[in-house]
C-alpha cells in the first residue's frame, strides 16, 4: 500500500498477550500435500497480490 500510494508507515502492533494461544501470531500454508498432489502453482507474495489488486480496482 506504502509502495502504491507513495506514502505512508508501518505501524507494529505487538499481538495482545490474551489472545496467545487462542489465535496464531504467524502462519504459513504447508503446500508439502498439495504439491505432491500435483500442484506446482506458483504462488503470488502478499505484496504482488496486493500491487496487483490495486491496479485492478484502479482502473
Amino acid at each position: 500500500m506504502i509502495k502504491h500510494h507513495g506514502q505512508g508507515e508501518i505501524e507494529n502492533i505487538p499481538f495482545p498477550d490474551h489472545l496467545k494461544g487462542a489465535y496464531q501470531e504467524f502462519t504459513q500454508a504447508d503446500l508439502t500435500n498439495l504439491r505432491a498432489a500435483g500442484c506446482d502453482v506458483e504462488f503470488k507474495t502478499v505484496a504482488e497480490g496486493v500491487a496487483e489488486y490495486l491496479a485492478i480496482v484502479n482502473k
